[in-house]
């Protein structure tokens, strides 16, 4: 049964209830005279998102935007589900991602290579959207809603077409995983992922989310940031020392083991989240992004 509360004035939250179970990522609804759900998650949300959506209200045909900040089986894989039921609906994705979704064959190949032949048993099915249905962007564009307006921002870093999401009548910005994890116990993580990250490019992008001065970072792993130029501040400074940490221990040859112990203060540990499906793949989740880009860059 989905949680649902109001997080800015008609900025609902709709939080999993089994999210310590699986992989997951909060969802929200921006309401104006029109109405936008940012971010899916997987195919295997899409009943709890319906279930959230009519707690508030709002019947699933009258939604009329669906904006995920990135393709990733977390956050945007559970988009063909939800056009599936809502023929009408717009999907907002970025210019350099937005094909894996309308033939995923490719994309479904590499979540098995991370996830397992038997990947869909878990996440539901990566289902084609229309493209029709697709509304493509580059950044810059602006959503308008009745009352109030979304700005698309082109974020990459963690993904080369991931976008946050600014809205302008409460100054809040759907950060995806530009900024991090983020978890109601003021804890803050890295979120890189393979197999495109690029380190530079995410700093970048952090200095350019921080220009808008956003009041509130609406994360999607897993809370409500109210301070954020410090956690902006922190991501910064846990990025480039887990960069600087992961490249000299691998320049002295160290294990992986110690590496993970090096980096442990600021990756996504099994301390606050319990995914039974990742708990091989988390470390290698923090290392392995920072590994492809060195040696992108000819670092290592």
């Amino acid at each position: 049964m989905a949680i649902v509360s109001e997080v800015e004035d008609r900025i609902y939250l709709i939080e999993p209830e089994h999210q310590e179970n699986s992989i997951q990522c909060f969802s929200y609804i921006v309401s104006g005279e029109q109405t936008a759900l940012i971010e899916t998650g997987a195919a295997s949300q899409g009943e709890e998102l319906f279930e959230g959506m009519a707690k508030l209200g709002i019947d699933k045909s009258s939604l009329d935007y669906i904006i995920p900040t990135h393709i990733h089986m977390d956050h945007g894989a559970g988009s063909g589900y939800m056009t599936q039921q809502i023929p009408r609906v717009k999907v907002v994705l970025h210019e350099s991602g937005f094909k894996h979704l309308l033939d995923p064959s490719r994309f479904k190949k590499i979540a098995q290579q991370v996830f397992g032949a038997n990947m869909e048993d878990h996440f539901g099915p990566l289902i084609p959207i229309p493209e029709s249905n697709v509304m493509v962007v580059k950044g810059g564009e602006t959503i308008p809603l009745g009352g109030r307006e979304l700005k698309i921002i082109h974020s990459p870093g963690h993904a080369p077409h991931h976008i946050c999401i600014f809205d302008t009548k409460c100054g809040g910005l759907f950060c995806g995983e530009a900024l991090g994890c983020y978890f109601s116990d003021d804890t803050l993580t890295i979120a890189s992922a393979p197999p495109v990250f690029e380190l530079e490019q995410a700093l970048a992008t952090k200095n350019r989310l921080e220009e808008l001065s956003p009041a509130v970072l609406f994360f999607s792993q897993w809370a409500v940031g109210r301070k954020p130029r410090e956690l902006m501040m922190r991501w910064e400074e846990y990025t480039r020392s887990c960069a600087e940490l992961i490249l000299n221990s691998l320049k002295a040859g160290e294990s992986e083991d110690m590496i993970i112990k090096k980096i442990a203060p600021y990756t996504l540990g099994l301390d606050h989240v319990k995914w039974p499906l990742l708990e091989k793949l988390l470390d290698s989740f923090a290392i392995s992004p920072f590994v492809a880009y060195f040696k992108r860059e000819g670092m290592l």
